[in-house]
């Protein structure tokens, strides 16, 4: 079974590129040393780790569908000359071992842009930290390895779930960190990774926690995010708040109030409105009842219903996020297209 370490990241210089570090060798050594710790490479006859490992990254990178003889052939070009049936020996359990090792060590590499011009909105924050995760389904012969959720084809018994985090102003990059397909979202390795100082974070609904939106207050962040259906509300006087009377009737028409967010958190938020277009609000509909049955899960009437607006909430002052210029350039974050289609319709990119 893969070693499933944490991915505990060591910095490079500010603005150095990884591929710099590709050019000097540094992931070379490294692979080396993780072949003989996995056992992929145990004596060093005409594989060394670096061998393997560019092989079949770059063989499988040119030919998905790579043959053992083309991927013998790949091997060549690092002057490695090698039988199908070499090729074919190395697909084993430690080999595996290696590769995850080797992605690891890689992922740890902080990946950042030399310069970056962020948009003026984004500017007025420490840092804007996007995070999200996507899902690989793999054959059900690695169920025991990583397990998935079950059910349809879609969500097999074995399957891959990727996070990943992205900070817009200095285009940082954190993982791909590797978890089972069924673990969700709330449990992401990044979850323990802190977030500077005047920081805004930016999830949809599969991260959405008051608890976490509450403890990100108290250390000084900012949060934006939709808000998840059946979600309590209250008005600023702690009375509770029937979403139904207060939501925009006209499509384009944008509003906002005050709120306190959850029972019990009482979280204090800005929440955001905006009617969409029936035919963006169908579509929404049909992607949810499509999820659901991939799921096999059943969708409440409500969500349904609620696709008829774009509902936000943050915690970010007006002054730092206003609702026009922060929506039309922060809705593609939100994995909603359909929300950024309805935002251009009525918001100036100015």
């Amino acid at each position: 079974m893969p070693n499933r370490r944490g991915l505990k990241g060591q910095g490079t210089r500010k603005g150095m590129p990884i591929r710099t570090n590709l050019r000097k060798g540094k992931i070379n050594e490294r692979a080396n040393v993780l072949a003989k710790e996995s056992g992929a490479i145990q004596r060093v006859r005409k594989f060394r780790g670096a061998d393997l490992l560019q092989t079949l990254v770059f063989g499988w990178m040119q030919h998905p569908d790579a043959s053992l003889e083309t991927l013998s052939s790949m091997a060549t070009l690092r002057k490695v000359y090698v039988s199908d049936t070499a090729i074919d020996h190395r697909f084993t359990p430690t080999c595996a071992d290696f590769f995850h090792a080797v992605l690891e060590a890689v992922v740890a590499v902080v990946v950042q842009a030399d310069e970056v011009v962020p948009p003026k909105v984004l500017r007025r924050f420490g840092a804007v930290v996007l995070e999200d995760s996507s899902t690989i389904v793999l054959p059900d012969e690695l169920a025991q390895l990583w397990r998935g959720c079950g059910g349809t084809q879609a969500h097999s018994r074995a399957a891959l779930k990727l996070h990943v985090r992205w900070e817009l102003k200095q285009g940082r990059l954190w993982g791909p960190a590797l978890t089972d397909g069924r673990c969700s979202d709330h449990r992401s390795p990044l979850a323990h990774e802190a977030l500077p100082q005047g920081s805004l974070y930016v999830s949809d609904l599969g991260y959405f926690c008051l608890q976490e939106i509450a403890q990100r207050q108290r250390q000084h962040g900012f949060t934006l995010t939709r808000l998840q259906a059946g979600t309590v509300l209250l008005d600023p006087k702690r009375q509770r708040l029937t979403l139904a009377h207060v939501l925009p009737q006209r499509v384009g028409q944008m509003k906002e109030m005050r709120v306190r967010v959850g029972a019990q958190e009482q979280v204090p938020m800005r929440l955001l409105m905006l009617r969409v277009p029936k035919e963006i609000a169908d579509k929404r509909r049909q992607d949810l009842l499509a999820d659901a049955k991939r799921r096999q899960q059943a969708i409440s009437e409500e969500t349904l219903r609620l696709a008829d607006w774009t509902i936000l909430v943050t915690d970010a002052p007006a002054k730092r996020l206003p609702f026009q210029a922060a929506l039309v350039r922060l809705a593609r974050t939100l994995a909603d297209g359909t929300a950024l289609q309805a935002l251009e319709a009525v918001c100036p990119r100015g």
